[in-house]
């Protein structure tokens, strides 16, 4: 158990980690970027991906992902305004 334990609290293992031990380390920005997708947090991750792509100007994957994700975000505002202008009773105390 101990092993384990200790396997997955590197900092390979630990974007956040990594990044304090080295703040110009791009792939951990990556890293904890699509963390933040892989739990939701879409808004979170952009930071992450510029901030890598700012220390690694050729890095396609977090360029990639950082276009993949503003879409994203783009896609769910767009829903969230669909709906509450579909579905108005469903919102009540929001603003038209």
């Amino acid at each position: 158990m101990g092993l384990a334990l200790y396997a997955v609290c590197t900092p390979a293992n630990n974007p956040g980690k990594a990044i304090e031990l080295n703040p110009e380390y791009g792939k951990a920005y990556y890293r904890r970027g699509i963390s933040y997708l892989a739990i939701l947090r879409p808004t979170d991750a952009v930071p992450d991906f510029k901030k890598a792509l700012a220390i690694e100007p050729g890095n396609r994957a977090a360029r990639d992902q950082l276009q993949a994700t503003v879409k994203l975000i783009r896609r769910i505002e767009f829903e969230k305004v669909r709906t509450r202008s579909t579905h108005p009773s469903l919102c009540p105390n929001e603003p038209p």
